[in-house]
C-alpha cells in the first residue's frame, strides 16, 4: 500500500521570497507562509472567546515556478500552495539539524483582497460566470506550470 503525502496551505508571505543555490548550482526559492487559526474556547461573558494562533510553513518552489514566485511575490502576498511534505539535513554550528518544508508542486497567487473578504475600492473582479484569471499573471509573462488533466489523474492513480 502507497502512503499519502500532500499538502494544500492558504496563507500570507511573511517575508519576501529568498532564492538559493543547490549544493549541484540548482536554484529555489524559498517562501515563508503564515496560516492562521482559532485555538481554545476562553469563556467570557455568556459567550466563547477564540485566540488566534499562527502557524509558520517553510516551502520550496523549483524550476520556472521559483523563477515566478521570486519575481512577482512579495511580502504580505496571499497565496495557495500544493505540495507535499519532505524532510532534509541542514548544519548549523557544527550540528546537523533535520529540518521539515514542503516541497511546491504548484503556487497560485491569490487576489490581494483576499484578507478583509471583498474587492478593494475600484478594484476590477471578473464577471459572473467569467473564470479568466489572467489579471494574476502580467500579460509579458507565461502562465506557471500548470498540470493537464490527463497528468493529474496519473497522479492520482499513482497514490
Amino acid at each position: 500500500m502507497n502512503g499519502l503525502n500532500r499538502i494544500f496551505i492558504m496563507g500570507f508571505l511573511g517575508s519576501d521570497p529568498q532564492t538559493h543555490p543547490t549544493k549541484t548550482g540548482k536554484k529555489y526559492t524559498s517562501l515563508s507562509i503564515a496560516t492562521h487559526r482559532h485555538i481554545g474556547g476562553v469563556e467570557g461573558e455568556g459567550e466563547k472567546k477564540f485566540k488566534q494562533a499562527t502557524d509558520w510553513h517553510y516551502v520550496r518552489v523549483w524550476g520556472k515556478e521559483a523563477e515566478t514566485c521570486a519575481r512577482y511575490l512579495s511580502k504580505g502576498n496571499p497565496v495557495l500552495v500544493e505540495g507535499y511534505l519532505t524532510q532534509y539535513a541542514q548544519q548549523r554550528e557544527g550540528k546537523i539539524e533535520r529540518r521539515t518544508s514542503i516541497h511546491a508542486i504548484h503556487v497560485d497567487f491569490l487576489p490581494r483582497n483576499i484578507r478583509d473578504g471583498g474587492p478593494r475600492d475600484g478594484a476590477q473582479q471578473p464577471e459572473d460566470g467569467d473564470d479568466d484569471t489572467s489579471f494574476l499573471i502580467p500579460a509579458d509573462e507565461e502562465e506557471p506550470t500548470t498540470r493537464p488533466i490527463e497528468e493529474a489523474a496519473e497522479l492520482e492513480a499513482n497514490i
